[in-house]
């Protein structure tokens, strides 16, 4: 039961940070790069477009394996930009399985040069983006937590509350160091750190193992809550922090803890 509360206490944090970050980034006099970023990101999606769309026109036209002269002269004049992975191939006037697969390796080699591209100029042009997000979840989850006796908007909404290990109130920085964990901030910031020393290439392979290190936090946070008596994630191990139930423990005194008891609180 604890665990649903505090996933959907999280949700609904994370979904009202994220409405307010955004509303904010989309303040060209505050976000410089709003409108390149949206050019950019169209342009990639248009992109995209032309690529499965030729694919398909392409799969089509050799779902016979043989493509005649109408269906090249169709392609090469709807797609005149890649005639040169067919014309190639093209040249006895059979296009063999394997020229096929070729040129569909050729295709997606292609793309994906042009995806790092594009995904590299993305995250570039979102960096005021992602420095504003991060500024709203520590001063949503931090600051205001802290002011707000270890409650956000949604731990009131589910009554939750995060104290620290001896049930007493929280320091900022305890939950700080929470925050920098469980949103993925330190994530975020090497992502940020990582586009200005690294080139395309590098950055797409360093952005791609940092994923896979938030994903490897975000699992360990689940499995520590889910296995531990305490309920306990690894960010609340990390900042020496549990989340507790407010009406548990008023009612009783008896807090989402295993080193502590009703009998045990009442008697302190």
């Amino acid at each position: 039961k604890l665990l649903f509360k505090r996933i959907g206490a999280y949700i609904l944090d994370m979904i009202l940070v994220i409405l307010v970050a955004s509303l904010i980034s989309s303040l060209t006099f505050i976000n410089k790069d709003y409108k390149a970023y949206n050019s950019t990101y169209n342009e990639y999606s248009n992109r995209l477009i032309v690529y499965q769309d030729f694919i398909k026109d392409l799969e089509d036209n050799y779902e016979d394996e043989e493509i005649n002269d109408e269906e090249y002269d169709n392609l090469l004049s709807n797609y005149s930009e890649f005639s040169i992975y067919i014309t190639n191939r093209y040249e006895d006037k059979v296009i063999s399985n394997e020229e096929y697969e070729q040129i569909l390796n050729d295709l997606l080699d292609l793309y994906r040069d042009e995806s790092i591209s594009y995904n590299y100029k993305l995250s570039k042009l979102n960096v005021i983006s992602s420095i504003i997000l991060i500024i709203c979840l520590i001063l949503y989850f931090g600051i205001t937590q802290y002011f707000m006796n270890g409650q956000t908007l949604g731990k009131r909404i589910f009554n939750l509350k995060v104290v620290n290990k001896n049930n007493e109130k929280v320091n900022l920085g305890c939950l700080l160091v929470r925050t920098m964990i469980v949103t993925g901030i330190l994530v975020s910031l090497s992502q940020i750190l990582c586009l200005f020393i690294l080139n395309e290439n590098d950055y797409y392979t360093a952005s791609y193992y940092m994923k896979m290190i938030s994903y490897g936090i975000e699992f360990m946070i689940l499995i520590t809550i889910l296995l531990r008596t305490d309920s306990r994630g690894l960010h609340d191990l990390i900042a020496q922090t549990k989340v507790i139930d407010v009406n548990t423990k008023s009612s009783g005194d008896k807090v989402i803890d295993a080193q502590y008891t009703e009998h045990d609180l009442t008697k302190k």
